[in-house]
């Protein structure tokens, strides 16, 4: 088998760019959102599910003993780093929706969209003779629906600029359960 590669370009963070991070709450994003904030100071939005307060509102939150305490202070942690935090809970299939939320950030931060890193999934543990079509579908739609969409928002937002800045960064993460399996395997 004769296999032709293409050599692309280098892929590069942009320091102080606009970047997304999707599922921004989990461990792997909060991660990457904390390498990214130390080592480029970039603008980071991070989408999720999670119904959390208004930002400046974390400190009493927190302190109210809210039910995703565990979560508010690691947000307020990112928000500590060096670069811009803004969060928004959106359901990261609704194209509208997240169209909306990266114009806004894009008017707030007077940036471009540099790049995108899909982490959001759904763990859905069953055993495969007791799944069902529902549980299925919950389990692929913010991964494999969410990245469809994300990709096409990142698509619109690039074929938009002129050819010299057309060059972005799109990254998609898979679910470590597909490597190593659920809990009931």
């Amino acid at each position: 088998v004769q296999i032709e590669t293409e050599e692309m370009g280098s892929a590069s963070i942009r320091e102080n760019g606009m970047y997304v991070i999707t599922g921004g709450l989990g461990g792997i994003a909060l991660n990457i959102a904390r390498y990214l904030l130390q080592r480029y100071q970039i603008r980071l939005l991070l989408l999720d599910q999670f119904d959390l307060p208004p930002l400046e509102e974390l400190d009493r939150a927190i302190q109210s003993g809210h039910e995703l305490e565990e979560k508010l202070v690691l947000l307020q942690e990112l928000m500590e780093l060096p670069g811009d935090v803004h969060y928004a809970r959106i359901d990261i299939c609704d194209g509208d929706q997240v169209r909306r939320q990266i114009v806004k950030s894009r008017q707030m931060w007077q940036s471009d969209l540099d790049g995108v890193f899909h982490l959001a999934g759904s763990y859905h543990d069953a055993l495969i003779v007791d799944e069902t079509l529902a549980g299925m579908e919950q389990a692929f739609k913010a991964k494999c629906l969410g990245a469809w969409t994300m990709y096409q928002v990142f698509n619109d937002e690039f074929t938009q600029r002129s050819d010299s800045d057309r060059q972005g960064l799109f990254v998609l993460f898979s679910s470590l359960v597909a490597n190593f399996g659920g809990a009931t395997i």
